[in-house]
């Protein structure tokens, strides 16, 4: 049996065997459309980090969920309307937290409790370190060498003998988990701000 060269694939086939789990189609799938989707996110964010993250979380999501996807249109139609929700819900969630900080700015301004302000900042800066310090210890590991080191992802693999695509995983999970975390707070936060 000829092994099968995902390359000359159309669409159609290398959709019906990543459906049936074949990693080798996933791996086609992302050659074929990452560089485009990319091009396609930072036009949008003007942001090369925010465009990485915004790919890498929607080819991490289309792995994960490989078996409950139902593809109504083409791969590439899916992909570019999975970026484009990426990048909305990221928008959204900028705006969110500006809107928070120029409102809690005009709080500041206003003379009230400025001391709030600093318990707030204690508070989140404790749920950051206790999210981080309840993720899995590879993971963790991972996360601080990127976020607290500032070391790339190349040399993060290197140094732990990992591939690289693994540390992306990671750090997606990680910042998944963050994010969650942290937007709940700031919701809450500037909930609380207007009972006092």
């Amino acid at each position: 049996m000829s092994k099968i060269n995902f390359k000359n694939l159309e669409d159609d086939e290398l959709l019906m065997k990543f459906n049936n789990g074949v990693y080798d189609a996933y791996t086609e799938i992302y050659t074929r459309y990452s560089p485009a989707l990319y091009r396609h996110a930072h036009k949008m964010l003007n942001d090369r980090a925010s465009a990485q993250d915004v790919i890498q979380e929607v080819f991490t999501n289309l792995w994960i969920n490989k078996s409950s996807i139902s593809f109504n249109t083409s791969v590439k139609s899916y992909l570019y309307t999975s970026v484009r929700n990426k990048i909305l819900d990221l928008i959204a969630k900028e705006k969110s937290q500006t809107n928070y900080l120029a409102s809690l700015e005009d709080f500041i301004h206003k003379g009230y409790y400025i001391t709030d302000n600093l318990i707030r900042e204690k508070e989140l800066e404790a749920i950051i370190n206790k999210e981080i310090s309840s993720l899995p210890n590879k993971m963790r590991e991972v996360f601080e060498l990127s976020r607290k080191e500032y070391k790339s992802y190349a040399d993060i693999a290197q140094e732990l003998g990992m591939a690289e695509n693994t540390v992306r995983k990671h750090i997606n999970k990680a910042l998944s988990r963050l994010r969650t975390r942290i937007s709940d707070f700031l919701i809450l936060a500037f909930t609380l701000k207007y009972f006092f």
